[in-house]
């Protein structure tokens, strides 16, 4: 069951480390406090468990106790910057030009909610009967591939531009690209995730008057989308800000709690160190039961507090 009493916990420790609890000062601050094992010798656990402070914009926060027992598991790596998602297509060159409609549709999933909620952006070319065309500048032109490309490239494009130019076309000779942009990123109005998308195209003839047309589609190379860890992990802080307090919190734009945001005010930029560290905690209010707890802890304590973990272990 998800419950303010049962979420994840993000910690930011990008700042200086520091010997005690006391002797926290800045924001980002932070103190790996373990209860050591006195004597502990070879093939001896070093330490009974381990926690977590911080010093934060509000004043501190202090993790759970994290023993050998209640680890489940826990890793550290880097925050990775976004990779844009973006569809290659390379558009068949047919044997003759004559009578050919050559088309590039973007598909965009808007996800609200229904599978009619598709957005399609599209643009055409279609050759005459000599294999020439008009341009959107209103050339005659011989159809070639290159020019016919050109062509598609400049008419979706124009498209894109018109609903909101989410997206950039590029490419050359039998190139068409689509690649997303970055997606806006607002604190608690807009999460920074792309909508996903899909690219048709190729080109289309009949050949006999009144039959099917055939489509050749072009081969597709895909790159898929992923969003930024670091905005993910301002998504995660705003998120755990409102589940780490009492129910009644502060309403602020737009009409959401304020927020945590050691994210931005210690400067955690995409390579920085961040750990995730999962374990369970016993709580006896009626009935005995195990809450599964997560921590995420940002910056160079991330990288402290998995070497006190580790001696948790033989």
């Amino acid at each position: 069951m998800f419950t303010p009493r049962n979420v994840s916990q993000l910690m930011v420790g990008n700042g200086t480390s520091r010997a005690t609890f006391a002797l926290l000062s800045a924001v980002g601050d932070y103190a790996v406090l373990v209860d050591p094992v006195p004597g502990a010798g070879i093939g001896e656990v070093a330490n009974k468990s381990a926690k977590l402070a911080v010093k934060t914009n509000k004043g501190y926060k202090v993790s759970d106790t994290i023993t050998a027992a209640n680890l489940t598991s826990y890793k550290s790596t880097t925050l990775a910057a976004a990779t844009l998602g973006a569809v290659d297509a390379t558009i068949p060159t047919p044997v003759s030009f004559v009578d050919k409609t050559f088309y590039a549709t973007i598909n965009v999933n808007d996800h609200i909610g229904s599978m009619l909620n598709e957005r399609f952006m599209s643009a055409y070319v279609s050759t005459d009967s000599a294999g020439y065309f008009f341009t959107s500048a209103g050339v005659y032109t011989a159809g070639t591939i290159n020019a016919i490309c050109t062509e598609l490239r400049a008419l979706l494009a124009s498209t894109v531009l018109k609903q909101g130019g989410e997206y950039t076309i590029s490419g050359g000779t039998d190139h068409v690209i689509v690649t997303e942009k970055a997606p806006n990123h607002v604190v608690g109005v807009t999460d920074g995730i792309a909508l996903p998308f899909t690219v048709t195209a190729g080109y289309k003839f009949n050949e006999i008057e009144g039959g099917v047309y055939t489509n050749v589609p072009a081969a597709l190379a895909v790159t898929a989308s992923k969003p930024s860890d670091l905005v993910q992990l301002k998504n995660v802080e705003w998120f755990n800000s409102g589940y780490g307090k009492d129910p009644y919190r502060e309403a602020g734009y737009p009409y959401s709690f304020a927020v945590d945001s050691e994210v931005t005010t210690t400067g955690v930029a995409t390579g920085n160190t961040y750990g995730i560290f999962e374990f369970f905690k016993d709580r006896d209010a009626t009935n005995i039961e195990r809450q599964h707890r997560q921590l995420i802890v940002v910056g160079a304590a991330a990288a402290a507090l998995k070497a006190a973990l580790d001696e948790l272990v033989d």
